[in-house]
Parts: structure tokens; sequence; C-alpha cells
């Protein structure tokens, strides 16, 4: 994965999103040599469901795509196993 830091990968996130206002970005686990954020609504805890979570992927070229429905798949899974082991 090239240098790009992530001050670059967030506002690549960002353009891609349209400039998202009132959207809040998390940084995940680079995923498959890609770097990943998670966008979601501003104020939404995850306890409210707001629809299938938007999963930003970014190459090592800065270029972003949507995750695939597999990618949206395995992501969620990664992730919810992160905070169940955090839990114990």
């Amino acid at each position: 994965m090239s240098k790009m830091t992530e001050e670059v990968t967030r506002a690549i996130a960002t353009k891609f999103l349209g400039g998202i206002e009132g959207f809040e970005l998390i940084k995940l686990e680079n995923y498959k040599n890609y770097v990943v954020y998670f966008a979601f609504p501003d104020g939404v805890t995850g306890e409210i469901n707001v629809g299938l979570p938007i999963y930003v992927l970014i190459d090592k070229l800065g270029k972003a795509r949507y995750a695939t429905d597999k990618e949206t798949h395995e992501l969620m899974r990664r992730w919810n196993s992160d905070e169940e082991e955090d839990e114990d």
C-alpha cells in the first residue's frame, strides 16, 4: 500500500461521497489492500438501524469505490466479531 496519510484517504472518501454533509467517517482496519472507511449519519448510535452500512474502499492509487455486497457482509462480520471480543 502506498504511503497515503489518513488525512489524504479521508479527503478521498469525503470527495467520493459527494461531501457527505451530515455524515461521519470512521477509518477501519485495512481490508485486502484497501483503506476502509465506514460512513454513517451524525448522531446515529449502534442501536439504531438505518439500513445497510456504507463502506468506502480506497485502493493504493487513491481510487475510491463502494464495497460490494459480499465485501460489505465480510466487513460487517469482521467488525462485529471485533466488538464481541472487546466485550469479553
